[in-house]
């Protein structure tokens, strides 16, 4: 069985349109999103409208917007994980005296401008239409909207 390349429901085996949307199966090639997909999207990178486009029935079986919704959750997960990681090295840098305060600051800056920039990076690729996978977060997510 395959999945249908528009919406992710699965064709049988000697099918030749999907039976959800009709979309032909033989079209390997992913339909651009619409607008209103996009910017389903683009909104699902402030956390809480990914968990509900994930979970409601009508945003299951669009991949673009399933796609991002799972990019989102887990890319906000590994901030979370990070921004502890980096809580724990700076209470070890400040017991370093004059040195440890100053790159604990800078990590912190360092932090504070990376995580927005990210999130507005993969939120500008969201409304231009593209599935921009995160290197290991990315192949993560293709997976679980693939899954139904």
């Amino acid at each position: 069985m395959s999945a249908c390349p528009q919406c992710g429901t699965e064709i049988p085996a000697n099918g030749t349109y999907c039976p959800d949307c009709g979309q032909s199966a033989s079209n390997s090639k992913r339909v651009p999103a619409s607008g209103r997909d996009r910017i389903l999207a683009a909104i699902s990178y402030f956390f809480i409208p990914a968990v509900i486009f994930i979970f409601l029935h009508p945003f299951k079986r669009i991949h673009f917007i399933r796609f991002h919704a799972f990019q989102s959750l887990f890319t906000w997960i590994a901030m979370v994980a990070v921004a502890g990681v980096i809580k724990a090295v700076s209470m070890l840098l400040l017991l370093i005296p004059s040195f440890g305060p100053l790159i604990t600051f800078l990590l912190l800056i360092l932090y504070g401008l990376a995580g927005p920039i990210l999130l507005l990076l993969l939120i500008a690729k969201a409304t231009m239409s593209e599935e921009f996978e995160l290197p290991i977060i990315g192949h993560i997510a293709q997976k679980q909207a693939g899954n139904l």
